[in-house]
C-alpha cells in the first residue's frame, strides 16, 4: 500500500485516473468471466476440452496481452496478446507447434516491432 499526499499531482492528473480506471475495469472484468467459466465447468456446462483450451497458456498470454493493451502498453500488448492467438487457433485447429523452434523468431520479430513503435525521448 502506497501513502499518498492529497495534494499530489498524480493523483490529479485525469490520464493517471484514467489508466486506474481501465486497470481496474480490465481486471474485475477478467476475475468475473474467470469465476463465471469456473462455475460453468463445475456444473458440467463446459467439456473438459473447452475447460483445457479457456484455461491455458496461450489463454493466458491473450489476457496478459489485453491487460496492456488496456493501460497503453500497445506494442507489448498487442505482441504477447498475437502470440497467445497464434498459439490458441493452432491448439484448436490441432497443429503441432514445437515452441523451441518459434521461441527466437517471435522474440526477433516482437523486438523489432517494439523498437520500431517505441516513443523517441
Amino acid at each position: 500500500m502506497q501513502i499518498t499526499h492529497p495534494n499530489d499531482e498524480k493523483h490529479h492528473d485525469p490520464q493517471s485516473r484514467a489508466l486506474q480506471r481501465n486497470q481496474s475495469f480490465f481486471l474485475g472484468g477478467v476475475l468475473i468471466v474467470a469465476g463465471a467459466l469456473w462455475l460453468l465447468n463445475n456444473i458440467g456446462v463446459l467439456t473438459p476440452r473447452a475447460f483445457d483450451l479457456i484455461f491455458s497458456w496461450p489463454t493466458l498470454l491473450i489476457v496478459i496481452g489485453g491487460y496492456l493493451l488496456a493501460v497503453y502498453q500497445w506494442a507489448w500488448g498487442s505482441i504477447l496478446g498475437g502470440i497467445g492467438l497464434c498459439l490458441l487457433i493452432a491448439e484448436i485447429i490441432h497443429i503441432p507447434i514445437p515452441l523451441f523452434k518459434l521461441w527466437l523468431p517471435l522474440l526477433c520479430i516482437g523486438l523489432g516491432i517494439v523498437l520500431l513503435v517505441r516513443k523517441r525521448a
